[in-house]
């Protein structure tokens, strides 16, 4: 009996001992999944924005209701708000495609970023409408317009040596709507 005491003593710290070498893992673990989540919700968030700026520029009844590249990239920055993620410093790009059976993108119209959580958006040729066909399409009846969008996020991770980033990206594809 008083070796039985005797090992049980010599046990005593075992199970801090090891407690202490699984903690670091384990917080690894649940804090890579939590980031994974966040990271997964940018997506969601950078996605649906993307298509709600791409569809509210391709709808406008009259010309004058219709999203400028400006316009677009900052809704796109109002829209895509989500855990870590201010909707600023997001690439966009929007192109013209006349013809939705060739493949690709089709002409670019602008191009930019949604700018600092202070600036203003900065897009090459601001005040272009998107939808409005160039004058050498002379079919823009099955024209298409098309907003990719793209976010370079990074995971927290506590006791990582490395924090991993990801390009995440949204794309958004409609039928650009004309009426005189």
């Amino acid at each position: 009996m008083r070796q039985a005491m005797q090992r049980r003593r010599g046990d005593d710290g075992a199970s801090a001992v090891e407690f202490a070498l699984v903690l670091p893992i384990l917080v690894m673990l649940v804090f890579g999944i939590i980031s994974f989540g966040i990271v997964f919700a940018q997506k969601l968030a950078l996605a649906n924005s993307t298509r709600e700026a791409a569809r509210a520029s391709v709808v406008g009844v009259q010309a004058a209701q219709r999203t400028t590249c400006l316009g677009l990239a900052s809704q796109i920055r109002s829209t895509a708000t989500t855990i870590s993620m201010s909707g600023a410093n997001i690439n966009v790009s929007v192109y013209y495609k006349a013809d939705p059976t060739v493949s690709g993108n089709g002409t670019l119209v602008c191009s930019g970023s949604t700018g600092t959580s202070a600036g203003t958006p900065s897009m090459s040729n601001p005040t272009k409408t998107p939808c409005i066909p160039p004058s050498s399409v002379t079919d823009p009846s099955n024209a298409q317009l098309i907003v990719t969008t793209t976010y370079n996020s990074s995971l927290v991770i506590p006791l990582a040596v490395v924090a991993p980033t990801f390009t995440i990206d949204g794309t958004g594809a409609y039928r650009c709507e004309y009426s005189s």
